[in-house]
């Protein structure tokens, strides 16, 4: 009898044991079908770490994915709301240059991704800092989301992301033509 309950806890453990593994499995919370001018950096990028928060007094949402290697994906939307929409986002007017102004309208897109020589660099359609040197957006960039409680799920669709950073410093200049883009196809998802 000691035997048989020995081995019928021994068979449980291993069942529980294998549940726990199921239940560690990773989640993509984002991923993106990206082209770069850069070489090395194009194809498909996810993201396994999520952080979702809505501001129901200023009606921002902001949507930060993480990834290995220094990965991060940055959605921000002004005037977010629950029903169904695309958001046209632009640089804004009083970003190109000097102060960083009002950064950008409606929404914005970020994409850090690792650079070959092991270090990451960032393609943005806005200036996020002074350090930042002045370029204009001249890029078609849209963010479509629904809701459904609690979860947000989203695409993405943006070219000409302009490379701010390079190899983890300031790019200085801007090199217009070095860029990225976030294809059609590529998507999120988080709980608010």
């Amino acid at each position: 009898m000691k035997n048989a309950v020995t081995s019928l806890f021994v068979f449980v453990c291993v069942l529980g044991c294998e549940k726990s593994e199921d239940q560690a499995e990773e989640v993509t919370y984002a991923t993106l079908q990206v082209e770069a001018v850069a070489e090395s950096e194009g194809g498909e990028v996810t993201f396994n770490r999520a952080t979702c928060t809505n501001d129901p007094d200023s009606g921002l949402f902001t949507a930060e994915f993480t990834g290995p290697s220094g990965r991060l994906l940055s959605v921000k939307v002004k005037g977010w709301s629950t029903t169904a929409n695309t958001y046209a986002c632009s640089q804004a007017s009083d970003n190109t240059s000097g102060d960083i102004g009002n950064k950008f309208d409606v929404c914005a897109v970020e994409l850090v991704i690792p650079d070959p020589e092991t270090s990451v660099n960032t393609y943005a359609m806005h200036r996020s800092t002074e350090d930042v040197k002045d370029f204009e957006y001249a890029g078609d960039c849209t963010i479509t989301t629904t809701y459904t409680e609690p979860q947000v799920q989203g695409t993405i669709a943006c070219n000409g992301l302009v490379q701010t950073d390079l190899q983890g410093a300031p790019r200085n200049p801007i090199d217009a033509p070095v860029t990225a883009a976030i294809s059609d196809g590529s998507s999120f998802f988080c709980d608010l």
